[in-house]
């Protein structure tokens, strides 16, 4: 099971310290994810590129897709 840190969990601290609670006494171990970061996402380097030759075929979507631009 996975918990996000969102800042509804943030402005919930006792809830959250709860919840982290049941999971360890549950005999899980809590493990915590990095924040998001877009630069280490490979496919959002893809979107960047596919944008980028959008722009500079400027062609629509489905055209750039379905031709060999990339």
């Amino acid at each position: 099971m996975t918990f996000s840190t969102s800042n509804i969990l943030h402005s919930k601290t006792c809830t959250l310290r709860n919840i982290q609670h049941s999971i360890k006494n549950a005999g899980f171990t809590l493990e915590y994810l990095p924040v998001y970061s877009p630069d280490l996402n490979p496919i959002e380097h893809k979107w960047a590129q596919a944008k980028a030759r959008r722009r500079k075929y400027r062609c629509d979507v489905d055209t750039l897709f379905s031709t060999s631009l990339f």
